[in-house]
Order: structure tokens, then sequence, then C-alpha cells
């Protein structure tokens, strides 16, 4: 089988149009022409321009040192996928057989339920020089270079490493959740024949902890303001609402009905540590419900808003979990109260956030353990009729917390 090949007839193709040189692309500014407005700026991080120092740890004639961090810092810090950089000074490298480096997280977890449990992360290490291949001296200066792993292994689970965390549980300090990150360098030095049959190797460790801290963003800002009232019919889509009920605590009662309660929150779901998140609550039903629940004083809403986080430990299959408040939300009764074809509605606002200065962890889950944090709504029990008629309520919503805002820095031009 045979093919031929298209044949072209030159004469009948056009040429191209005649070109001629552009004009020169104009000159670049980062400020606007006369005739132009800029529409978004967003400045450098603050974090890259600051984390050009060292960090320098010198023990025995061996000094470590490692780039990329704050000037002055006393605890290197590392986020995620990063790489643990830098050089190792020894003042004897004559004596050196073999410079060895490792890099190394741990989970220690002390409950009263299940005991002590150690396990070790992962472990990276790496050979930077060894006599036995070579007949050359140690270097006086060896560059050392170790990559966080992005994932280690929780049974036959990947995971993401957890960040560095040293929580105390049920508020007791004997129980605690640790998780821990540190960098090794091992020396050893060189023995004769005889000293080390008798004596073994002459190894020596120096170690430094290190923090690991993976970053993360919300993936767009909270764009309302702190009342639903005025935003809801505007821009219903950045609200979500969840609803649950408040039961009397003797059910079939004629004098006393369920009231519908709705917790509305941003619906980015996802906030910066030191955020405020704003919040609105709405209690529907009978007034006579609203007048046995609001009874006494008026002043102190029969609810509150609490921003609450779940600590949760694996311990050799075994869960173990407690949850504690991370801030206390500020409740205000919202400045309208309705009445419609359902019955009346009662409305508070507010705003809650994390108090506690000591909370930097943000949400993660990492197999082993796990924060997970909600924002909750309780009967309050300042007001006692709350307690004496109502059974005990909570209601809860997931609200994620992440280490950085959405922007760094507030943007000058709106």
């Amino acid at each position: 089988m045979t093919t031929e090949s298209p044949t072209f007839n030159i004469g009948t193709m056009s040429s191209p149009p005649p070109y001629s040189a552009s004009s020169p692309s104009p000159g670049y500014s980062s400020d606007p022409a006369h005739n132009e407005r800029r529409l978004v700026y967003q400045r450098r991080p603050l974090y890259d321009t600051v984390r050009d120092g060292i960090f320098v740890h010198k023990e025995d004639k061996v000094t470590l040192i490692l780039d990329s961090q704050i000037q002055g810092t006393t605890l290197p810090e590392y986020g995620r996928r990063s790489v643990v950089s830098g050089t190792i000074i020894l003042d004897e490298p004559q004596v050196i057989a073999e410079v060895k480096t490792e890099l190394k997280g741990r989970a220690q977890f002390l409950t009263l339920a299940q005991g002590f449990s150690d396990r070790e992360i992962f472990c990276v290490s790496e050979v930077l020089y060894t006599r036995d291949q070579t007949d050359d001296d140690c270097p006086p200066s060896l560059v050392l270079s170790s990559l966080f792993p992005p994932t280690f292994q929780a049974g036959e689970v990947s995971c993401p490493l957890p960040p560095s965390c040293d929580e105390i549980l049920c508020g007791d300090s004997n129980q605690y959740a640790r998780v821990s990150y540190s960098f090794t360098v091992i020396i050893t030095k060189l023995r004769g024949r005889k000293a080390s049959v008798l004596l073994g190797k002459n190894r020596r460790y120096f170690s430094v902890l290190l923090k690991y801290r993976p970053r993360s963003r919300p993936p767009r800002p909270v764009t309302i303001n702190h009342s639903l009232l005025s935003t809801i019919k505007v821009c219903p889509e950045e609200w979500q609402q969840s609803v649950t009920s408040i039961e009397p605590r003797f059910p079939g009662s004629d004098s006393l009905q369920p009231i519908s309660c709705q917790l509305f929150l941003p619906s980015v779901g996802v906030f910066e540590l030191k955020e405020t998140i704003p919040f609105h609550v709405q209690l529907v039903g009978p007034s006579g419900a609203f007048s046995r629940l609001c009874q006494g004083d008026r002043s102190h809403p029969p609810i509150k808003v609490n921003l609450c986080r779940q600590l949760v430990l694996d311990i050799e299959g075994r869960r173990v979990s407690t949850v504690f408040s991370l801030g206390e939300g500020k409740v205000a009764f919202a400045p309208r109260l309705d009445s419609g074809q359902h019955g009346t509605a009662l409305n508070f606002e507010g705003q809650v956030q994390v108090s506690a200065p000591d909370i930097t962890v943000p949400t993660f889950d990492s197999g082993i353990i796990a924060a997970r944090d909600f924002v909750s709504v309780e009967l309050s029990p300042k007001t006692a009729s709350t307690t004496q008629l109502f059974a005990p309520f909570r209601h809860t919503h997931v609200a994620k917390l992440v280490t950085d805002p959405w922007c760094d820095v507030p943007n000058p031009f709106g």
C-alpha cells in the first residue's frame, strides 16, 4: 500500500502582509498615571521581609546555624514543606569520623484513661560526612538541608503533620497532649581500635527544638458587618443558618412549648485565630414561652455563645476527647422584636473570638490528634428560669480557625 504526498502550487500562495515594527512598550511604574486609578493594592507579606536572620546554637566545639529565621528568635519556626537549611561548623574536624543529622517529630499523650503514649511521627536522617567513604579529613563546615515531609503514616492512612502543640487536658496539668519537633546533629569522633572495642563509639548528640506551624488563610474575607438584620436581604449568601429547638424540661405541658433556635454565622466559615466572628441568634416561639424564658432581669440575655475547641486523641485505636472554651461571646438584645404568623421572634447579636492569649494552634486533623473548633449556643445559667423550665440545650456549628488573615495589611485604597 502506497500513499501519495499532497502537492502544493507555490505560485498560487499569497505573500504575507507587509511588516512594520511595533512601537516600544511603555515604561512600567508601580504608581498609576494621571488617567489611571488603582483598583486593588496588596503589599508584600510582612513575614517575607523579616525571615532573613539566622539561629545560632553552639555546644562543645560544634556550632549549628539555621537560615531563614526571624532575627533573635530562640525557637526556629518552619511551615508546610519547609526545608531546614543551614551550616554546621566544627572546631576540631580532624578528629571527626562521622556527621549525621536527624529531623524528627514526636507525639506524646498522657491521659488517666489510656496512660502514657509516645510515638515517633517521622524521622529524616542524612549522613553529611563519613570517614568510611573517604580518606580526607572532615571539612570544617558542612551544609545541611532536611525537608519536612508533607505527611506521615498513621496506621494505613497518610495524614498531614500536626502543628507543634502542648495542650493540657481537662484542666489537669498531669494530663497533656504534646507534639514536638527537633533537629539533631550526631557527631562520632575517632577512637583507637582498642578503645573502640572497650568503650564503643565516641558519639555526641546536639539537639534543638523546632516549631512546626503550617500556615493557612481564609478563602475570602468576611464582607458583612456585624448586623444580620441590615444585611440578610441585601446579601443573604454571606450568612449560613443552622436550626435546632429548645425543648421544655417537661414535654407535653400546654403552658410551655418548644422554641426554635436559629444560629446565623458568616458563610465563609473560616476565620483567622484572632479574628472577631459576628453571629446572630433568633429564637422563634409562642410569646408565652418567651415570657417564661426571659422573666426576671432582662438585662441578661437568656443565652450565651462560646467559641469552643474539641481536642481528640487516638491512642492505640482508642479515642479520648476533651472540650474547652476558647472565648466567650458578647451577646446583646437586637434592636428589634418581631411578631409573625409563626410566633414571636426574639433576636440577639454579638461577636465572639479567641480570648485565651496562649492559643496559637489553628484547627487541624492529623489522624492521631485533631483540634476541631465550633461556635456553641447554650441557655445561660445566670437566668434561673432557664434551668428550671427548659431541658439542657447546646447547639453547635463548625468554625475553622487558621493562622493568617485573608489580607496581611489593611487595604489603604478601600
